[in-house]
């Protein structure tokens, strides 16, 4: 049973966490066990190494920022706001502070200590409040530098590097009239319109687009950031539809596995797909200059630098799109064509019932797959028939990309010919996997279809996963670096300069449609894309892929046969494709249709903000679950 006692501890290391304990003794109380610490209602970094670490390894990227003006939310303990004002020396540092208990111990030294700290009492994160925030920021001068820009100039498009957003967003209030929700979930809602307020230049984005340095509970990050294709979602789609978001610091990514596979939270993907994304990562790293401070080394990026079995590894898993092996002339990919036809047929050969299969040994052509456990811990219970499935749908797409490659240069009879013949062993790659259509037959083949899809959006260039693009690896971080002890992650974002406005949608539409349409769509997103679209608006399917050839490119994470593109695998560059072409379509769902279906909010693209009745501010207490 989580305790007081242990969840408030004060510890000597730092200092701050005294003051915090004493100052919020009152809400010291027994917990529920049965609430999950992430419905506490604020949460505040204590550990000043914690921050250094921080602002030092994101010297190169912050470089620009210095002297610039920061606004910095619910600075609570004042820890993390120490300590970017030293290292980024700002001409005005806004402390957004509206909890009075914060103000003496921990706000009140700085405004005496520096001239540039500024403090309003102005409510950054509350419900009710937040919209109408930033405007008074900018209408009551509180911060002198920022000049105010005509709405149509172009200047609105690209970043402000004399202003930074920073702070925490992990502050929860009491409004009368609403109904309570989790912190995680009010703050995905409150992240969400900080990232599309860059689209349409609300909020804090009025002066230009504004890179965001934000602490976040860390259970935000399979909403914000997931792990797994599978798991991505509207919220974290959309995002990166709007900005580049990276996590900074957090705790280290571990799984028990224990064989539950019920829910995408615990769900692993296999670890060597981990691996390979560190050691990339840690390519991205070299190639700009950054290296990991020692103590804040994730477990999986130890070693990862000199670990030539691991090269190895990923060389054998990359699915290259860009240049498949032997396939650059027309006798090459005829060849590999005819060569899969030939294979194609192995399902189709073994028609005994799945209980007989599962008795089969690996059969040696398999065997460095399970002796190295590349797929480990994905159970397989089929091996052979697993290992069949994954080479052949490999070779697949290895052969749509090369036919993609050379396809300008074929006369319009070799390509007809040649997409026939990858359509067909297309089918008999998806189909031959389904053979029997029992209920468990299907189940493993579902399984198999989406590991191979992880592991394809994993070698895109760039990958699917915001996670898999990262520029960096995380550092690593330790619970008693927080009070309470509820750990938090940092995340960089910074606003895309692209929105979706144009000739017949202003910048709000265009933002409302993109949402509504990703929306529709991951609410399929096991569906292939054309039938999410289809259920988006009738006929959406044929006239998209009308639209957007490349949805048939698997060099841009397309797939010729539209059966194998899934949503959950869609690439932000088809995104980006597939949302201009729907804001273009004539037939496209009105916006009060995308009312109708729930697709988007009546205030979306129309000016509205909502949310700002005048409301008195109440913190949820510490320890109070949520309804």
């Amino acid at each position: 049973m989580v305790t007081p006692a242990s969840f408030y501890k004060a510890l000597p290391r730092y200092p701050a966490t005294q003051k915090l304990s004493d100052l919020f003794k009152a809400n010291v109380r027994a917990i529920n066990p049965a609430a999950p610490v992430r419905t506490h209602a604020r949460a505040d970094v204590v550990s000043p190494e914690l921050c250094d670490d921080a602002l030092e390894y994101l010297q190169p990227r912050l470089r620009q920022y210095r002297g610039c003006d920061i606004i910095d939310i619910n600075p609570g303990a004042c820890i993390w706001s120490e300590r970017i004002h030293a290292a980024l020396k700002p001409r005005t540092h806004l402390l957004l502070e509206p909890e009075k208990k914060y103000i003496e111990p921990f706000v009140k030294p700085l405004l005496d200590r520096d001239d540039s700290y500024r403090h309003s009492p102005l409510l950054p994160t509350h419900t009710a409040e937040y919209w109408s925030t930033y405007d008074k920021i900018y209408s009551q001068g509180l911060l002198p530098g920022q000049n105010s820009i005509k709405p149509n100039d172009p200047v609105l498009r690209q970043p402000n590097r004399t202003l930074l957003l920073t702070g925490n967003l992990h502050r929860m209030y009491k409004i009368a009239g609403y109904k309570k929700s989790g912190m995680v979930a009010n703050l995905c809602t409150l992240l969400g319109h900080m990232v599309h307020g860059s689209q349409t230049n609300s909020l804090v984005h009025q002066y230009g687009l504004i890179k965001m340095l934000l602490w976040v509970p860390e259970d935000a990050k399979q909403h914000m950031l997931p792990w797994l294709i599978q798991a991505q979602g509207t919220s974290s789609v959309t995002a990166g539809l709007a900005a580049e978001i990276n996590q900074v610091v957090g705790l280290p990514k571990v799984f028990e596995f224990s064989g539950d596979r019920s829910t995408l939270e615990t769900k692993p993907r296999p670890f060597v797909f981990d691996e390979i994304s560190a050691m990339r990562t840690g390519q991205r790293m070299q190639a700009s200059g950054m290296s990991l401070q020692p103590g804040r080394k994730p477990k999986v990026f130890e070693g990862i630098e000199k670990n030539e079995k691991l090269r190895r590894i990923a060389s054998s898993l990359e699915i290259n799109v860009h240049s498949p092996p032997g396939q650059d002339t027309l006798a090459g990919l005829t060849s590999a064509i005819s060569d899969l036809e030939k294979d194609c047929g192995v399902f189709a050969q073994d028609d005994r019932r799945l209980v007989l299969q599962k008795k089969d040994p690996v059969s040696p052509q398999h065997r460095d797959i399970f002796d190295q456990n590349l797929y480990h811990p994905f159970p397989i219970p089929i091996p052979n028939r697993f290992a069949d499935f994954m080479k052949l749908s490999k070779r697949q797409v290895e052969a749509e990309a090369a036919f993609a490659s050379l396809s300008p240069t074929l006369s319009a009879q070799e390509r007809g010919s040649i997409q026939s013949r990858l359509l067909d062993t297309a089918a008999l790659v998806r189909d031959g996997i389904y053979s029997k259509a029992t209920l468990e037959y299907k189940l493993w083949a579902d399984r198999f279809r989406v590991l191979f899809d992880e592991q394809r959006c994993l070698y895109l260039d760039p990958p699917v996963l915001a996670y898999d693009r990262r520029p960096y690896e995380i550092l690593a971080s330790k619970e008693e670096e927080f009070w309470p002890k509820i750990p938090m992650m940092l995340l960089e974002i910074d606003p895309l300069e692209r929105n979706f406005a144009s000739d017949i949608t202003t910048k709000e539409q265009g933002s409302a449609i993109m949402r509504g349409l990703v929306k529709g769509l991951f609410f399929h997103r096991a569906l292939s894309v054309w039938e999410a679209l289809d259920h988006v608006a009738p006929g959406a399917g044929e006239d998209m892929y009308e639209a957007v050839p490349e949805l048939r490119d698997p060099r841009l994470g397309g797939r010729l046969d539209p059966k194998d593109l899934k949503v959950y695998a869609l690439s932000r560059a088809l995104l980006e494709k597939l949302t201009v072409a729907y804001l273009e379509w004539p037939f496209r769902a009105s916006d009060f249709e995308m009312m109708q279906m729930g697709l988007v909010s009546p205030a979306a693209g129309l000016g509205m903000e909502g949310g700002k009745e005048e409301e008195e501010m109440d913190m949820v207490e510490e320890g109070e679950e949520k309804d």
